[in-house]
């Protein structure tokens, strides 16, 4: 499916990636639901905790003390797709 974007309406994408690191789903973010400190700042908006402990290979996404942060396979995939980070 292809459809047509206003590029200066978007502040960033919430990306859906399946358990093995592919994205799957793309939602463009609007500028006031944004909260980054920097343009390319990731954040974990949601995971499913179940696939996340049975499914660790591929450190998509890590549990720290301080909550949930994506992993090297994560960051790798959102590099190629945005060419920096």
């Amino acid at each position: 499916m292809h459809s047509q974007i206003q590029t200066e309406t978007i502040a960033g994408w919430d990306i859906h990636f399946t358990w093995w690191g592919l994205p799957v789903g793309w939602t463009a973010l609007e500028p006031v639901k944004m909260d980054m400190k920097k343009e390319t700042q990731v954040s974990v908006l949601s995971f499913d905790y179940e696939s996340l402990r049975t499914n660790k290979c591929r450190e998509t996404i890590l549990l720290t003390e301080n909550g949930p942060r994506i992993g090297d396979r994560s960051r790798q995939v959102l590099e190629i797709i945005f060419d920096q980070l």
